[in-house]
Order: structure tokens, then C-alpha cells, then sequence
């Protein structure tokens, strides 16, 4: 998430200036520098002919039917839109006026224009590589570094980007996972307290039992490297024993890990 530094956030800005904004960002993301960012691999020729992506705006994305939602939603790039009969205790008065999204050309990243934040990047990884971390990193950090060469974002020196949402300050970067454990799973509150150890958070699908999410809790206080580092050491450890247990047969060695963890923070605490 980033806002415009010379800007209020959405829901208190007038037409214009949310004309201002989505007219400020869309040239950014719509720009050959955008383009060769997201694709890197292709020719000027290609870059020239295909562009970075497409914008919709607000109003095409809701309505019924809509094209650019289907594409969103089958993509993984679909986040909540709270369009209800109150959305301006929501979004402002002025929903969805002056709103709207970017969807790159291999639908693997959405920008959302003017959504609760001026800007909120989505990316996932594509369907032929999923799970793929550094991917989606690197596809991110592309992104960014045009959109921070180009535009000024609201930052404080304590608690880093500003965002409309308390839980996204800092780094303002949100990983979120789907793993299949079925041998973590036997034992849910050790994987909750293994996951709570490493700051992560965990959720799981009631219509999927051998499946589970997981988040970086931490992003105040740490740079979008480390929070990306932090999170795929934590995803790799639970991989790991996933693995180990499949090979064993046996629930030892979560408790094994379990404790390193605990002993770990044990010390971290006592350092401190």
C-alpha cells in the first residue's frame, strides 16, 4: 500500500482531486517504463506494441456483468470492494467515482487506484509457477521502483508508509501462502504455535481440512527485503517439516522444531 504524500487518503478527497490522483497514477502505470519493468524479457518492439497493461475503471469493475471482475477473481487478484448500499462509511461519499485498477498484460498483477489507499499493488504467482516466492518479489520490486521514482508517497520515519489500515504500516508488504501439511495438520496447536513463533500468521479452510494459510504478521520496523526473507525462512521451515514428517511417519519431530523455536525466543527475549 502507498498514498500520495501531497494528497489525503481516498475517502476525504474531492472529485477533482480523485480525478488528480487516478490521472497522476494511470500515467505512471500506462508508461513504456512500466512496461519494460513488468516484462523485462521483451523487445522495445513488443513493449511498444503491447503496452504495460489495461486500466477499467470503478464503475466497469462492478458492474454486472463484468469482464475485467471475472478476470480478476479467476486470477487471484480479486480483493474486497465493500460495495454496499453504505459504501461511503467506507470508501467516502464519492464511490466509485475517480476509481479503479490496472491489471498487467499476463494477469499477474493488479494496482488498485484509489481503494481505501491511492495505490494497493496485488501479484501473485502465475499458474505454471506457483508457489513461486522470488518471483513475485522480484515482479514487485520492478513495480515499485518506477512508481517511487515517479511519484512522492506519505512516509514517517517511525512507522514508515502510511496506509490507511494500522496493520500495514512499515514496509507495507503482505505475503500471504497456501500450503498442503496433512502431517502439520494432526496437530494443529503445535503448527498455530510454530507459525506464532516465526510471526506468522494462520487460518485455515474448513472446506479444505489438509490446507492452511499463512501471513507475515511484521511489517513496522523491517525493510521489504527482510519482511520477504523473514517469511520465505519461515515458509521453508515449515516445508521442511512437513517433509521430514512424511518420510518418518512420525509427530517427534514437530515437537522437535517446536521447541527449537520456543528456544529461540527464549533467547531473543533474555538478550533483550
Amino acid at each position: 500500500m502507498r498514498n500520495l504524500k501531497e494528497f489525503e487518503l481516498p475517502k476525504s478527497l474531492s472529485p477533482s482531486e480523485l480525478e488528480t490522483v487516478e490521472r497522476v497514477i494511470t500515467n505512471v502505470l500506462l508508461s513504456k517504463e512500466t512496461a519494460r519493468a513488468l516484462y523485462p524479457n521483451a523487445s522495445e518492439d513488443e513493449v511498444q506494441k503491447n503496452g504495460s497493461g489495461v486500466y477499467f475503471t470503478m464503475n466497469e469493475v462492478l458492474e454486472q456483468p463484468s469482464e475485467s471482475r471475472v478476470i480478476l477473481a479467476s486470477n487471484n487478484l480479486l480483493i474486497p470492494l465493500w460495495n454496499i448500499a453504505e459504501s461511503d462509511r467506507v470508501h467516502g461519499k464519492h464511490w466509485p467515482y475517480g476509481r479503479g485498477v490496472f491489471i498487467n498484460n499476463n494477469y499477474t498483477l493488479a494496482v488498485y487506484v484509489n481503494v481505501l489507499d491511492h495505490i494497493r499493488v496485488v501479484t501473485c504467482a502465475s499458474h505454471s509457477n506457483i508457489g513461486n516466492l522470488g518471483l513475485i518479489y522480484s515482479r514487485l520490486c520492478r513495480l515499485m521502483a518506477i512508481l517511487d521514482r515517479d511519484l512522492e508517497f506519505s512516509f514517517d520515519e517511525r512507522l514508515g508508509y502510511l496506509s490507511c489500515r494500522p496493520t500495514m504500516l512499515g514496509c507495507g508488504l503482505r505475503f500471504t501462502l497456501t500450503l498442503k501439511c496433512p502431517n502439520l495438520l494432526k496437530e494443529p496447536d503445535n503448527l498455530l504455535s510454530l507459525c506464532s513463533v516465526r510471526t506468522l500468521s494462520y487460518s485455515r479452510n474448513s472446506n479444505c481440512p489438509d490446507v492452511f494459510k499463512v501471513a507475515n504478521r511484521v511489517s513496522v520496523g523491517v525493510t521489504e527485503l527482510q519482511c520477504f526473507q523473514d517469511f520465505s525462512t519461515a515458509v521453508a521451515n515449515i516445508l521442511q517439516l512437513e517433509k521430514d514428517m512424511s518420510m518418518t511417519n512420525s509427530l517427534h519431530i514437530a515437537a522437535m522444531f517446536l521447541n527449537i523455536f520456543k528456544k529461540r525466543r527464549s533467547t531473543y527475549a533474555n538478550n533483550e
